[in-house]
C-alpha cells in the first residue's frame, strides 16, 4: 500500500511510481483552470481545504516574481518559459495533415514563447502571464522596433512590475472605473486582472492595442471566423524564410502577433487556428495554466538552440552556446544533476559509481520528466526524441468548439502593429473602448 505522501490528496491516485517532478505535474493538472475538483467523501474533505487556500501573494523576494525572458536572449530560458513551440506545432500540424486530420492551419510568428504560471501566482496569474507572452512577442517583432524600449523601460515586464505599471496608469488618470473596482491597489496582491487591465498597461506605455467583444448567443462561429481572418489575412513570413513544407501552404507561419483571449474566470494566448477536414475550426493556444510535457518542451528548446524558430533578421550565432553531441546529451540524461547545466561535467574528484548506483540514477532520469527536459537546454533533443506523436502535441494546444461553447461572452486583445502612441493619443484612449462582434 502506498504511503500517504505518495498518494494524491485530491483524487487518491497512487503516485509512488512517479518521480517528484511527475507528482508536481500531476497536481498542476488538478489546479488547471476550468478543471472540476473531484468530490471527496468523509473527513478527508476538511483536510483537503488547505490545498485550495490561495497562495500567499507577497511571499518571496519581489525580484523572483518579476522574472522575464524573451528571444533572442542567449541565456537558457527559465523552466516555465518554453520557446520554439511554434516550430513544434508546425511539424505536428503537417503530420496531422498527412494523416487527413488537418486541412490547413495558420500560426503566429515563430518566436512566440509559452510562459507557465509559478507557485506564487498559480491560482490568479493567467492575465499576468498572458501579458508576458504578449511582451515577449512584441519585443522581437521588427515592424515597430520602438515598441521594445517602451516595454523595457523604465522597468521590464514582470508579474509584480505589471501590477506596478497598472497602478501608475490609474494614478495618471487611466481607466478610473477599473481602478475603483480593484480598489486602486494591485502591487503585492493576488488580484485577478483581465484583458481590460492589459489594454491599460499597453496603452499607458504607448503600445497600440484594441479590445474586441464577442457575444456568442448562437455559438462560437463569429469568434472562430474572426481569429481565422486575423491570422490568414495576408501577413506572412517572406518566402525565403519558409521551409519546403510551409511552401505547400498547408501550415502558414505568419508574422502576426498572438492574441489574448479572455472569458469569465480565465484567459489564454491564441497562437493560431486549425481548419479540420469537416470544415470546423480549432483555436491553438498557449495556456499559462497548462504544463508543457517534457518531450514537447525539449523539442522546442532544440529548435530554439538550432535557430529554426528565430526570425531571419536575428543573427546571434556567435553568441549561442555550443551544442553538445548526441552522446553528451544522452550522458546527461542518464546521469542527471538536480540543476543540470548545458555543459555540466562530473568533477574529477567525484567518487566512482557502482553498477547499482548507476542503475538508480538512470531509472530516476527516465522517470523525472523535468530533469530530462532541462538536460535538453543544451540542444540535441531530437537525438533522444526523433519524433513526437502529432495528436499528443496538438492535444496540448487545441481549444475546440465544444470547450468554447461553455461560455458565450469572450473578449480578445490584439495588436495592430501601428506606430507607437504619442501623448495625445495615449490620453484619448485612457478609457476602455471595445469593438463589438455578435
Amino acid at each position: 500500500m502506498a504511503s500517504a505522501s505518495a498518494t494524491c490528496q485530491l483524487c487518491g491516485e497512487d503516485l509512488s511510481a512517479k518521480a517528484l517532478a511527475q507528482r508536481q505535474a500531476h497536481y498542476d493538472e488538478h489546479f488547471s483552470y476550468e478543471r472540476e475538483v473531484p468530490h471527496v467523501h468523509g473527513s478527508r474533505s476538511d483536510g483537503l481545504k488547505a490545498w485550495f487556500t490561495p497562495y500567499v501573494a507577497n511571499k518571496g523576494k519581489p525580484e523572483t516574481q518579476n522574472i522575464f525572458w524573451y528571444p533572442p536572449q542567449t541565456q537558457s530560458p527559465p523552466r516555465n518559459f518554453s520557446p520554439g513551440l511554434i516550430s513544434v506545432l508546425k511539424r505536428a500540424l503537417i503530420d496531422s495533415h498527412e494523416k487527413s486530420k488537418t486541412r490547413k492551419a495558420w500560426l503566429c510568428h515563430a518566436q512566440a514563447v509559452h510562459i507557465q504560471g509559478e507557485g506564487f501566482d498559480r491560482t490568479w496569474g493567467c492575465g499576468y502571464r498572458n501579458f508576458l507572452m504578449g511582451c515577449a512577442s512584441l519585443m522581437v517583432q521588427t515592424k515597430q522596433p520602438l515598441y521594445f524600449p517602451l516595454l523595457d523601460h523604465p522597468y521590464p515586464p514582470g508579474v509584480r512590475n505589471l501590477q506596478r505599471l497598472i497602478e501608475e496608469a490609474w494614478s495618471a488618470g487611466f481607466d478610473q472605473e477599473g481602478a475603483q473596482q480593484l480598489k486602486r491597489h494591485l502591487l503585492g496582491t493576488g488580484k485577478y486582472i483581465g484583458t481590460g487591465e492589459l489594454y491599460v498597461a499597453f496603452t499607458y506605455r504607448g503600445v497600440p492595442s484594441q479590445l474586441v467583444d464577442f457575444d456568442l448567443k448562437d455559438g462560437p462561429d463569429p469568434l472562430l471566423n474572426w481569429v481565422l481572418q486575423y491570422f490568414s489575412d495576408g501577413a506572412s513570413v517572406p518566402r525565403a524564410t519558409l521551409s519546403v513544407e510551409a511552401l505547400r501552404d498547408v501550415v502558414m507561419v505568419t508574422d502576426k502577433m498572438p492574441l489574448v483571449l479572455q472569458h469569465d474566470g480565465h484567459s489564454r494566448t491564441i497562437v493560431g487556428c486549425e481548419r479540420c477536414p469537416n470544415g470546423s475550426l480549432n483555436l491553438l493556444v498557449f495556456d499559462p495554466s497548462r504544463h508543457i510535457p517534457a518531450e514537447i518542451r525539449a523539442a522546442g528548446l532544440a529548435d530554439w538552440h538550432n535557430g529554426s524558430s528565430r526570425m531571419d533578421h536575428v543573427d546571434t550565432t556567435n553568441d549561442l552556446p555550443r551544442h553538445p553531441t548526441a552522446s553528451k546529451v544522452l550522458h546527461e540524461v542518464a546521469h542527471p544533476i538536480r540543476t543540470i547545466k548545458s555543459h555540466h561535467k562530473r568533477k574529477a574528484e567525484d567518487p566512482p559509481m557502482d553498477s547499482s548506483t548507476k542503475k538508480q540514477r538512470a531509472d530516476h532520469a527516465h522517470n523525472d520528466a523535468d530533469d530530462v527536459a532541462h538536460a535538453y537546454e543544451g540542444g540535441g533533443a531530437s537525438a533522444v526524441y526523433p519524433s513526437l506523436d502529432a495528436s499528443k502535441v496538438l492535444s496540448v494546444f487545441r481549444l475546440g468548439l465544444n470547450r468554447l461553447k461553455r461560455k458565450n461572452k469572450y473578449q480578445i486583445l490584439y495588436f495592430p502593429l501601428t506606430e507607437p502612441l504619442n501623448e495625445e493619443q495615449r490620453w484619448s484612449r485612457r478609457d476602455l473602448t471595445c469593438l463589438k462582434v455578435v
